[in-house]
C-alpha cells in the first residue's frame, strides 16, 4: 500500500466494518518517510459513529519498551506483534481513546530497494471495543446474589461488576490482595 493511499484505506475499512472501534498503522522509526522517526496514524469511531485521527507519535513514543508501575510505558500493544508476531494483545484500556480494548495487530514488512531484503516496517491493529461483552454480561439473570465477570486469558477483568477491577487488575492479584489461595 503506497504511503498516500494510508488514510482511506483505514478510513474505508472503519466505515465499511461496523463492530470494529479503531484501525492504526505504527512504523518503525524511519520506515515511513527518510527524516521521519516514528509515524502512527490511529482512527477511531466516537458514541456517534464519527471517525476521528490521531497521531500516536505526537501523544507519546510507542516504541518506547514497556514498562512496570505507575511511570511505565504502555506499549505492549506494539512491541507484542513487533517481538512475538501476529496475533491479539492482552485487553488493555486504550491510553488515547479511554476504551477498553480487544486488539489484533500484525507485523507488515517493505523491501529495502538496495539490497531488496525484506525489512520489518512496523504494525497494523484492528481493535474491539469490549463494552459490549460489560454489558452482555452485566444483563445475565444471575438473581439477587449471583453476578458475573469475564477474565482475559492472563486473569485481566474484562467484565465484572466493580469497575474499579476492570482493565486494572487480576483475578490472581486480587486473590492475593486477600490472601485468598
Amino acid at each position: 500500500l503506497k504511503p498516500e493511499l494510508l488514510e482511506k484505506r483505514l478510513t474505508s475499512e472503519l466505515e465499511a466494518n461496523a463492530k470494529l472501534f479503531g484501525l492504526g498503522v505504527a512504523f518503525e522509526p524511519d520506515a515511513y518517510k527518510p527524516g521521519l522517526p516514528l509515524y502512527a496514524p490511529y482512527y477511531v469511531k466516537d458514541e456517534q459513529g464519527e471517525i476521528q485521527r490521531f497521531q500516536i507519535e505526537e501523544l507519546y513514543d510507542y516504541t518506547q519498551t514497556p514498562g512496570d508501575g505507575p511511570n511505565g510505558a504502555d506499549t505492549a500493544w506494539y512491541h507484542n506483534p513487533v517481538n512475538q508476531g501476529s496475533g491479539w494483545n492482552e485487553p488493555y484500556l486504550g491510553k488515547i481513546s479511554g476504551a477498553f480494548l480487544a486488539e489484533y495487530a500484525a507485523r507488515f514488512y517493505r523491501v529495502d530497494p538496495e539490497s531488496l531484503e525484506t525489512i520489518p516496517a512496523g504494525i497494523v491493529f484492528a481493535q474491539y471495543s469490549l463494552d459490549d461483552v460489560r454489558r452482555l454480561v452485566a444483563s445475565l439473570p444471575l438473581g439477587a446474589t449471583g453476578y458475573g465477570y469475564v477474565l482475559s486469558s492472563e486473569g485481566l477483568y474484562i467484565a465484572h461488576p466493580i469497575k474499579e477491577l476492570v482493565g486494572n487488575v487480576t483475578l490472581f492479584e486480587q486473590a492475593e490482595s486477600l490472601q485468598d489461595e
